[in-house]
């Protein structure tokens, strides 16, 4: 069993006046948030089904795992930033592959910004292929499937950070489109994917 806080005791943010705030984003909510990892979701590749990948809302991270098909098991791979890693905390919430293009996109939910991944569909085969054949995964540690290529933001420049949370991302069924719901903006935010600059 994988245990992102490594047998620390873990302890749930307490609700205030009956229930939680969740376009508040300043600095003590924040804290709260990050004190521990925070995974959020756990979605595997498109293309192996043997890649899971957990966005942690705690560290700021996408970790990618190899999930082991016959046993469900999965063994960690790598990290990488959810962000332009910029010293402010992101908080990816939530992660979507794209329907047809090698990408993939991370909604962070303190930043409010979405982070766009190229994929390496590659690379994702020869690991796949890798371990059907039992090798050892030792000398793909550290290595990502993943590489971040766009940062945009899902509210207005004017608009405090400190009074929005992101929620829900998804890509359109066409792919043609992002869709991200902002809490405390009170807007749903819709981007056009340009394929031919690379997904952006």
């Amino acid at each position: 069993m994988y245990d992102p806080n490594f047998g620390k005791k873990m302890a749930a943010a307490a609700k205030k006046n009956g229930g939680a705030n969740h376009s508040n984003n300043d600095d003590s909510t924040i804290k709260q948030r990050q004190a521990d990892p925070h995974s959020h979701a756990l979605v595997l590749d498109p293309f192996a089904c043997q890649i899971a990948n957990v966005p942690d809302l705690g560290k700021d991270l996408i970790r990618e795992f190899l999930y082991d098909v016959q046993n469900g098991s999965l063994t960690e791979l790598n990290v990488i930033a959810s962000g332009l890693s910029t010293g402010k905390p992101d908080g990816p919430r939530y992660f979507q592959f794209h329907p047809s293009l090698d990408l993939a996109y991370a909604v962070n939910k303190l930043s409010s910004t979405i982070a766009v991944f190229s994929v390496d569909r590659h690379y994702i085969q020869v690991l796949a292929c890798a371990d059907t054949s039992k090798e050892s995964m030792e000398r793909f540690k550290n290595k990502s499937t993943l590489k971040l290529i766009q940062s945009i933001s899902t509210i207005p420049s004017a608009f405090p950070p400190s009074m929005n949370t992101c929620g829900r991302i998804c890509v359109h069924s066409t792919g043609k489109f992002v869709i991200v719901s902002n809490r405390g903006h009170q807007s749903i935010a819709i981007f056009r994917v340009a394929p031919n600059r690379l997904g952006k």
